[in-house]
């Protein structure tokens, strides 16, 4: 048989690997199956890796979905923030002020389609973004700590549902162990 790039079947093999999972099929098993059709290995571990079963999504959909109507509070708060901004600035500026909200929603799909690297890189750019209300404090304290509320909220939401939903990926990709390789299950 001959072996299939990745970059052009991406959707394919992804609707394979919730099938095989689906299916109760080990990971480390899904792995070498794929890896016999499909050429380099480590980005197969990493759909793998980022992938969850049907029962683990029914197990945390009620706190993906409250991460989920968080992300939309965000979402909305910076339209807003972003429509005040327009009216103070010039409107070639729409591009550079739409880049947060879209980056929201960007993440907030990601969040619904249960993308498994997503949830880390939420708890990061959360954590960023609490670093940098605290550092820029002004005026009533009482948005701060609302700010501050939903900031934890998302950020232990997606650090909490990453670990649990997808074990076996890291901050940057599979979690390998001492020797090296992959761990998957």
């Amino acid at each position: 048989m001959k072996k299939k790039s990745i970059s052009s079947n991406r959707k394919e093999i992804q609707k394979s690997i919730e099938h095989k999972l689906n299916n109760g099929m080990a990971r480390t098993q899904v792995l070498e199956e794929l890896s016999a059709a499909y050429f380099d290995q480590s980005t197969l571990a990493k759909m793998i890796a980022a992938t969850a079963d049907n029962e683990t999504k029914a197990k945390y959909r009620t706190l993906n979905n409250i991460l989920l109507g968080l992300l939309v509070v965000t979402i909305i708060t910076k339209v807003l923030i972003a429509i005040d901004l327009l009216m103070v600035t010039s409107i070639y500026a729409l591009p550079i002020i739409l880049l947060l909200p879209l980056l929201n929603i960007y993440l907030a799909i990601g969040v619904s389609k249960y993308t498994g690297y997503l949830y880390r890189v939420i708890s990061l750019l959360t954590f960023a973004g609490m670093l940098q209300m605290m550092e820029k404090q002004e005026g009533d304290s009482m948005w701060l700590l609302i700010d501050l509320g939903i900031g934890a909220a998302i950020l232990g939401l997606s650090f909490y549902l990453g670990n649990k939903m997808f074990p076996y990926y890291g901050f940057f990709g599979p979690k390998k162990g001492e020797d090296g390789n992959v761990l998957l299950g």
